[in-house]
């Protein structure tokens, strides 16, 4: 079938939409990319194949008129995009959309708790893209319940972030015991894990490392045990750690946490909503409460575990990638979603 694929009003591109850029080419004769950022080894990895057309610049202008250009000049007889339903322009490009009666297939990243706090025009400008597209495909279940307003409730699509599964099953040289890979955000609480470990060091000599301090609002709690930079590439940092932790508001289908448990990483997380559909208290990571007290006795627990053990958790991690969050899953769920109107 000739039909092309218009990735537009995504902020950014990662490595982490690599696997889906991999499935998308094996759906679509040409996918267009219009973003303000965007790994470069993502262009990198793409750039040779004849079906990829990557537009990146920061400039909202630029993008509109690129964007425009493609439809114009595209001759496929289906066309689908991908949006956002959010930010104050996402309602141009729906518009376009709609006037060149592309299908429309809205994902919802996450911002829909902050709706309510958007003014009455974004709040009236993000249901009507979510009521009027083609189909809504979300990442985490709490924003089915969410999204209980759209009548045909059928168009929604729960299909979780996953990861390409790795290969090899051991790694050597783990001389980081914790690890922390994610923003500090607002909706993130790295000070309860900081100050368990500033208790935790009283006790244990360890080393733990934080990638995600962006303001560098954190440095001066850096010393021999914790070390917190503001951001790195986390995939060398994989390869040479025991834990993965992270904290907050909900959890589920982190694609830091994902990465990590395909590498063999445990995970040490708070409990949060659906956190149990992917991480098992004791088989293949451990939950606790989300405050100092219960971190600390979880990471105590952890650092103390024999190596049998811990070889154990560590491949019922991997164990669960394989089985429940590999990319093939992913591609099934996708390929419902869009044969539901291709």
């Amino acid at each position: 079938m000739n039909s092309s694929l218009f990735l537009a009003g995504w902020q950014t591109i990662n490595r982490k939409n690599d696997y889906q850029l991999n499935y998308f080419a094996n759906k679509f004769n040409k996918i267009y990319v219009i973003t303000a950022g965007i790994n470069s080894l993502i262009n990198k990895n793409h750039k040779n194949e004849s079906k990829y057309y990557f537009y990146i610049n920061k400039n909202f202008i630029y993008r509109f008129f690129i964007f425009l250009r493609c439809l114009i000049n595209d001759k496929s007889k289906n066309k689908i995009a991908i949006v956002s339903p959010y930010g104050k322009t996402s309602i141009i490009t729906y518009t376009i959309c709609k006037l060149f009666k592309i299908k429309i297939v809205v994902v919802e990243w996450g911002p829909i708790d902050l709706i309510k706090k958007k003014s009455y025009l974004e709040r009236f400008f993000v249901y009507l893209i979510f009521k009027y597209s083609k189909a809504i495909w979300v990442k985490e279940p709490y924003m089915i319940n969410k999204l209980s307003f759209i009548k045909n409730q059928k168009k929604i699509y729960l299909i979780p972030n996953c990861v390409e599964p790795l290969n090899y099953n051991s790694r050597e040289n783990l001389k980081i015991d914790f690890l922390w890979v994610n923003r500090f955000a607002d909706t993130r609480t790295p000070s309860i894990v900081i100050k368990s470990l500033q208790k935790l060091q009283l006790e244990k000599n360890f080393k733990s490392l934080f990638l995600g301090d962006l303001d560098n609002e954190y440095k001066n709690y850096n010393n021999n045990n914790i070390k917190i930079l503001n951001f790195n590439e986390p995939y060398q940092y994989y390869l040479n750690s025991k834990f993965f932790i992270v904290s907050g508001k909900r959890i589920f289908g982190n694609n830091s946490l994902l990465e990590a448990m395909n590498h063999g990483l445990i995970p040490i997380v708070n409990k949060s909503d659906d956190i149990d559909k992917i991480i098992k208290h004791g088989k293949n990571g451990f939950i606790c409460e989300n405050n100092t007290n219960s971190f600390y006795e979880i990471l105590k627990y952890c650092i103390e575990l024999d190596e049998n053990t811990f070889k154990n958790i560590s491949t019922n991690a991997k164990k669960t990638i394989n089985e429940k969050f590999n990319n093939k899953i992913w591609n099934t769920k996708m390929d419902i979603l869009l044969n539901s109107f291709l």
